[in-house]
């Protein structure tokens, strides 16, 4: 009976341990680079009534994995309603990491020929 009940809670570690080793390498393969700089764009239409909290949602994702330092947030206004976008405009207009932009800038940012001086005007040394 003693056996069972060692076996099975060594049992019971051992795939906890794989889980966590699989978590792990699941994490390192998905995971930016360190100091690595990217964007994650959002782009919200006429339909879209959450844009304030898809961009919460993922700022918090992004603390809580440690890339707010090299990610920035493009919320790109494909032809929002006007109240969504000054919703939007009023919540993340102070937060450096949130640009809110038309999607032309959003291509001049991301695909630009001068997309570093354009990078640098949104507060990204």
């Amino acid at each position: 009976m003693l056996e069972t009940v060692i076996c099975a809670v060594f049992t019971l570690f051992a795939v906890i341990g794989c889980v966590c080793a699989v978590w792990w390498l699941m994490l390192r393969l998905i995971r930016p680079k360190k100091h690595e700089r990217y964007f994650e764009v959002l782009v919200f239409d006429e339909n879209e009534a959450n844009a304030c909290q898809r961009v919460s949602f993922l700022l918090a994702q992004l603390m809580s994995t440690g890339n707010i330092r090299s990610c920035r947030i493009l919320a790109v206004d494909n032809g929002m309603k006007p109240w969504h976008r000054q919703n939007l405009t009023d919540a993340f207009g102070r937060e450096p990491r949130v640009t809110v932009c038309t999607p032309e800038e959003a291509s001049a940012l991301l695909f630009g020929k001068n997309a570093r001086d354009e990078v640098k005007s949104v507060g990204w040394d």
